[in-house]
């Protein structure tokens, strides 16, 4: 339950900011953006759980936050990845103010190349603990 709760939360999030959202593995994601701006939540991961009928949850989820980057110089390239940055703390501090999130811990974000769609677009991957209860 808390792993829908989760994907629903980050759809909300992303979607208000203007993202097309999709939550697939990441050898899917070529099919799934169908226009940018995209974010794609690969699949959330259980890492651990502590409690039986009430404790906490700990998943790790990858969130990636994309636009088109075809026809963009560098220096537009510099400037739309520092908005995808922002737009990623943006949602993961969304994410931290939920009322099933305890934590979110070890955020990172880094550009990706190209990511995983093979097309020129610019990505950001933000990569993080999320500690919910039940």
């Amino acid at each position: 339950m808390n792993r829908t709760h989760l994907e629903r939360a980050a759809e909300a999030i992303v979607s208000g900011l203007g993202y097309a959202f999709a939550a697939v593995p990441d050898g899917r994601a070529p099919l799934a953006v169908a226009a940018y701006p995209a974010a794609l939540l690969a699949p959330l991961e259980l890492r651990s759980v502590e409690g039986r009928k009430h404790g906490l949850a700990t998943y790790s989820a990858t969130l990636r936050l994309m636009r088109d980057g075809a026809r963009t110089n560098p220096a537009g390239r510099r400037e739309a990845a520092a908005a995808l940055e922002n737009d990623l703390l943006a949602v993961f501090a969304a994410l931290a103010d939920d009322e099933r999130v305890v934590a979110v811990e070890q955020l990172t974000i880094r550009p990706e190349e190209g990511g995983p769609t093979h097309h020129a677009a610019i990505v950001q991957r933000a990569e993080a603990r999320i500690i919910t209860c039940f």
